[in-house]
């Protein structure tokens, strides 16, 4: 068993993996460039990526460290166990377990999105209607999640789910409830949804899932073969796409035609509005 699923040893899975957000956005934006938005709409599927060939790796890594945290600090709470004891239930996270995430926006015109997903190319948001993305995400075994940000917010939150009499009792005792394959989506539910403070701008929701429950497809991106499933219905229905944002660009009058007439191609997707970014474009 590897050290990421020690860590997880003893939680019951009958708890809740995350507490349900106070209601969600009507709306969800998925940026991307024009190649990404053509297979979107050409095939009906999102792509969600792996975590491990993403700068997301990093935020990962951040997740377990403050899940170990909480852990190290209920258990240190437990009178009956001594330091070393404390240590010896406590395992070093050497590996981020194969995640899939596909990132969303509560904010359709973000520059810190345009910039970060601009990169030279021109970039498009995608409006989701966010009642019917959660359905599409379903039919993946995709959970949409809240995304929260410093790391304070998220010792306080996994404390609430994790410091119960009967969780710690079972942790300090060293017994194992769940099965390997349980306490690996234990920790892939829980490390994706946080984020440093820095980034509480983005107001970011994601799909996540495990790699176990997908088949995985290779996309070519930059230097990497980047390992990636697809999300949606395909074929005969079409995902809850309600408009396109153009994001600044040198041509961006052309490049909102242009996406209006690819629209009018696909018969499922050609009443979608397409509405130009309200920022202005900077050489």
């Amino acid at each position: 068993m590897d050290s990421s699923n020690d860590l997880f040893s003893g939680i019951p899975l009958s708890t809740p993996t995350t507490p349900q957000p106070p209601s969600f956005p009507k709306m969800l934006s998925h940026y991307c460039d024009l190649e990404a938005f053509r297979s979107i709409v050409a095939n009906g599927k999102l792509w969600a990526s792996n975590i491990n060939f993403l700068n997301d790796k990093q935020e990962m890594k951040h997740g377990l460290r403050i899940a170990r945290d909480v852990m190290e600090e209920l258990l240190k709470a437990e009178p009956s166990l001594t330091d070393k004891e404390v240590d010896r239930r406590l395992w070093a996270i050497n590996e981020v377990p194969d995640v899939y995430v596909c990132c969303f926006c509560e904010n359709p015109d973000l520059l810190s999105q345009w910039r970060g997903y601009g990169l030279g190319k021109q970039i498009v948001s995608l409006q989701f209607d966010t009642a019917e993305l959660i359905g599409v995400g379903l039919m993946e075994n995709m959970l949409l999640g809240q995304i929260h940000y410093g790391r304070d917010a998220a010792m306080t939150l996994l404390r609430d789910l994790l410091a119960k009499p009967d969780i710690v009792r079972s942790i300090s005792q060293n017994r194992s409830i769940a099965s390997e394959q349980e306490q690996r989506r234990t920790i892939a539910q829980w490390s994706p949804r946080f984020k440093d403070e820095g980034f509480t701008e983005e107001k970011e929701w994601r799909f996540i899932s495990q790699a176990a429950s997908h088949d995985v497809r290779y996309r070519v991106r930059d230097n990497v073969l980047l390992p990636y499933v697809e999300v949606g219905p395909a074929g005969a229905f079409a995902l809850p796409i309600k408009s396109v944002t153009i994001g600044p660009g040198k041509e961006s009058d052309l490049t909102s035609k242009s996406v209006s007439h690819f629209l009018k191609s696909v018969p499922m997707y050609a009443g979608i509005k397409v509405v130009d970014s309200k920022i202005p474009f900077r050489t």
